[in-house]
């Protein structure tokens, strides 16, 4: 996020007053400065609950009275996380995305097979958080 802060630094009077004044505005402007700074720090950014959804052309999501899309091909990189109900997408050209919540694993899964196919699943142990029945199922194909 961009911030910008206002900085001030006006003393008049008796040389005791104008190092107070100086004292008191360094100390000001520290706070704001600190301040812009911690909001300008690349974090994730809330913007609030919206519906997702995942196809095999784009991923949509309604916020604000206003559908986003997101082309798959625009999707560079997959952070999967489907322990913690999350995952991130960075894309071409534009911020990542970070999408939580309880469906995200599922999500997760779809995009990881349309973008990178069954194998990935399978060699990626963040998915083996999903349930018991990704090993199982990687057990028996192991073992034919």
């Amino acid at each position: 996020m961009d911030v910008t802060y206002q900085r001030t630094g006006v003393s008049l009077g008796p040389p005791v007053a104008m190092a107070v004044g100086l004292a008191a505005s360094l100390i000001g402007n520290s706070v704001r400065r600190s301040r812009a700074e911690r909001q300008a720090m690349h974090q994730w950014r809330w913007l609030g609950w919206a519906p997702t959804l995942v196809t095999n052309y784009r991923v949509l999501a309604h916020l604000d009275s206003r559908w986003y899309s997101w082309s798959l091909d625009s999707i560079m990189e997959l952070w999967p996380s489907p322990g913690s109900y999350s995952f991130a997408i960075l894309l071409d050209g534009e911020n990542p995305l970070r999408v939580s919540g309880p469906w995200a694993p599922w999500h997760c899964v779809v995009l990881a097979y349309l973008l990178y196919g069954p194998d990935y699943l399978a060699g990626h142990a963040e998915f083996q958080a999903m349930g018991p029945s990704a090993q199982v199922r990687q057990e028996r194909e192991r073992s034919t």
